[in-house]
């Protein structure tokens, strides 16, 4: 992998929901040298599928610099001011930029972002590969 691909800065927002009574929190961590492909019609072309995912985030374990250290989904609500997770649901999605600084308390959060930035995508699913290690992210 080549450092020119890996110029982009994302921010991932984590979402985990508190009991009963407790409003909804959103945990943003930036990540910088990131690979961001953006080529919904292209992967509707392959696919056939209108439902194709509409972009492609590659975070690298050589070029890319979280500004948080990963861990998995079930550990992570545990310690979610320290680290950053992928999960292909309704709890994470990321923007292109750094949106860390957003009021994460908007009611609907995902769809106030989405007003506010043109490449904004929920996560659809999430890949690890170890040859050349790290994570492809799809997002709708």
């Amino acid at each position: 992998m080549t450092k020119t691909l890996y110029q982009k800065t994302v921010t991932i927002w984590n979402y985990l929901a508190g009991g009963t009574w407790t409003k909804e929190t959103w945990y943003p961590t930036v990540i910088t040298n990131a690979r961001l492909v953006v080529s919904k019609g292209n992967n509707i072309m392959r696919s056939g599928l209108a439902t194709a995912d509409t972009a492609r985030l590659h975070i690298s374990d050589d070029i890319s610099v979280p500004d948080k250290a990963y861990i998995n989904p079930i550990a992570w609500q545990n310690h979610p001011d320290t680290y950053y997770t992928l999960v292909s649901n309704d709890h994470s999605f990321f923007t292109e930029g750094d949106s860390s600084t957003e009021d994460s308390t908007q009611s609907n959060f995902f769809e106030y972002m989405k007003s506010r930035y043109e490449h904004c995508y929920k996560i659809s699913s999430v890949d690890r590969f170890e040859v050349i290690p790290h994570f492809e992210v799809f997002g709708k």
